[in-house]
């Protein structure tokens, strides 16, 4: 919510995604997630007698275990410095260390990505905390679409999904064509479970109509055509390498609508009393 000087013109509200800077508000919350995330052991033991310090100090700071400050107050500061100094997305990459390594519940995790979440949404940061790392995703309804691909009851379309967005996390060097065809792997998962084995997916049009599911036939064909452009048959697997201006929001597109898709999908077959019957095995990412 804007602001009282916002609203009444005192200060110009922040309109500019923070996609490839960070401003000090936006860093101040992000430190107090990762503090959050860091604090609960400090209280009664000294940093180098927890798990936390040495992961962090060793695993993140590259620095020897017998330089790990003694008192846990000289730890948080040279830590807290650090943080303050850090490049914009180096403060991304110690958030992300720091609660893929905190000794946590999955409950606190999940509160804690909550918080982070409405952060960075208030701050327009450009990217989100989605199925345990930071992905590029600046609209809400896209974060909803993959959390809840990321939630399928399907092992098949959860691990496509993760797989995709891991292929985007080196911000360096992402893993474009590969997110993409991971992206179409989760569709083509869902579509097998509708129908109980390999297919295409008119067999799986035809079974939810069968069940009683009213499709209007151009919707139909729409469906149809979008599955084959990216199925193995002729579509992007196999252009994917000559496609030269592929790039991340192009990935993510995929990543997006594929989700989507899928919960749609998924949606369909629960009203129309379809049991999903997962039809492959895919290995742990």
């Amino acid at each position: 919510m804007p602001s009282f000087s916002e609203r009444m013109g005192f200060v110009e509200p922040r309109s500019v995604v923070q996609k490839n800077s960070i401003d000090r508000p936006l860093r101040n919350r992000l430190w107090d997630v990762a503090d959050a995330a860091m604090s609960g052991e400090f209280r009664y033991e000294t940093p180098s007698a927890t798990r936390m310090a040495p992961r962090i100090w060793c695993g993140f700071f590259h620095r020897t275990r017998d330089s790990i400050p003694a008192s846990a107050s000289t730890f948080k500061r040279q830590v807290r410095d650090s943080f303050f100094a850090f490049e914009w997305n180096e403060v991304y990459d110690f958030v992300e260390f720091v609660l893929r390594n905190a000794p946590l519940g999955t409950g606190e995790i999940g509160n804690l990505g909550n918080l982070l979440n409405r952060s960075l949404s208030e701050h327009l940061s450009a990217y989100r905390w989605v199925g345990g790392e930071f992905v590029p995703v600046s609209d809400e309804e896209s974060i909803g679409a993959l959390e809840r691909a990321l939630e399928s009851p399907l092992v098949g379309v959860r691990t496509h999904i993760s797989k995709a967005l891991g292929l985007l996390s080196d911000r360096s060097n992402p893993d474009i064509p590969n997110s993409i065809k991971e992206s179409i792997s989760a569709v083509e998962s869902m579509v097998s479970s509708i129908v109980g084995q390999k297919t295409t997916m008119g067999a799986a049009l035809s079974k939810l109509e069968g069940a009683g599911m009213l499709l209007h036939p151009d919707l139909r064909e729409g469906w149809k055509k979008l599955y084959h452009y990216t199925s193995d048959g002729d579509g992007i697997r196999h252009g994917m390498q000559e496609e030269r201006d592929l790039d991340v929001d192009d990935a993510l597109y995929f990543a997006v609508a594929c989700s989507a898709f899928v919960s749609l999908l998924t949606a369909k077959s629960a009203k129309y009393g379809i049991e999903l019957k997962p039809v492959e095995k895919v290995k742990k990412p």
